[in-house]
């Protein structure tokens, strides 16, 4: 194996000539022909390695976005007692 190994889901692989499909949350897929392209997406957040890493994200993804929501529609004065 020519250069430094990365490892891709369990294996060691080459970057050289690094080629694999990501997914999306929303089911959709794409390909990524460099294994700089792949980190790139990666890091993101919005793409994943496999479809079964993409699926658990629908579930964790809507609560973070819940939970962001409530916390922007805390006004200032949310603190003080009610009368």
């Amino acid at each position: 194996m020519e250069g430094i190994p990365a490892n891709y889901q369990g294996r060691l692989v080459s970057k050289v000539n690094f080629r694999a499909f990501i997914y999306a949350s929303d089911g959709s897929q794409k390909l990524v022909n460099s294994w700089d392209e792949f980190e790139n997406h990666m890091q993101t957040g919005l793409w994943f390695a496999s479809k079964d890493d993409a699926l658990v994200s629908q579930d964790v993804m809507p609560k973070a976005i819940k939970k962001a929501k409530k916390e922007k529609d805390v006004k200032e004065d949310d603190f003080l007692p009610k009368d």
